[in-house]
């Protein structure tokens, strides 16, 4: 996947992810409000780290106040999974 992407995916990407065979589509820069939904749940916050998408600190953190106090603890770990992402905690 491009880190060019910064549009929200297509329907078809999108119900990927949320059944968590897409995750990768989620972490685009513009952190869509349908992807925020879909990263409410917590295994797509956790399945966020195997991709190394530049705009996946953005995404977590731009919906983390929605999210309830398990998944918050995920995207934590989440973004302690690399360096790079750590820094923006």
């Amino acid at each position: 996947m491009s880190a060019a992407l910064v549009t929200c995916p297509d329907p078809a990407r999108l119900a990927a992810a949320a059944a968590g065979e897409d995750l990768e589509a989620l972490a685009h820069a513009d952190g869509c409000e349908a992807c925020r939904r879909v990263l409410a749940d917590q295994a797509a916050v956790r399945g966020l780290a195997e991709f190394d998408h530049p705009a996946t600190v953005t995404t977590l953190l731009d919906a983390y106040p929605m999210f309830d106090a398990a998944t918050r603890q995920d995207a934590v770990q989440t973004l302690s999974a690399r360096a790079s992402w750590a820094l923006a905690l």
